[in-house]
């Protein structure tokens, strides 16, 4: 119910986070990537779960339900992308 400032949401990549995925490439790009958008998602997941269990209205309580399950499944998919070590 309280807002927070944009760079202290959950899985908001910082700015040096930004410069290393720009600064990277090949393999350690894909790795920086996928880390980040691993905690995205984490971050999304936790809204999304915050939204099923307390919105108001059924349609938005549905929908926060299928968006946590659809940021769950890409978070497998990208560990299965991700490269050797990740």
């Amino acid at each position: 119910g309280m807002g927070m400032p944009i760079e202290e949401m959950p899985g908001l990549a910082t700015d040096d986070e930004l410069r290393e995925l720009a600064a990277a490439t090949g393999p350690e790009a894909d790795a920086i990537f996928i880390r980040l958008m691993t905690l995205h998602h984490e971050g999304g997941i936790d809204m999304a779960d915050h939204a099923a269990h307390h919105a108001a209205t059924t349609e938005v309580r549905d929908m926060a339900t299928k968006i946590a399950a659809g940021q769950r499944d890409e978070i497998i998919e990208m560990a299965r992308l991700a490269p050797a070590g990740v």
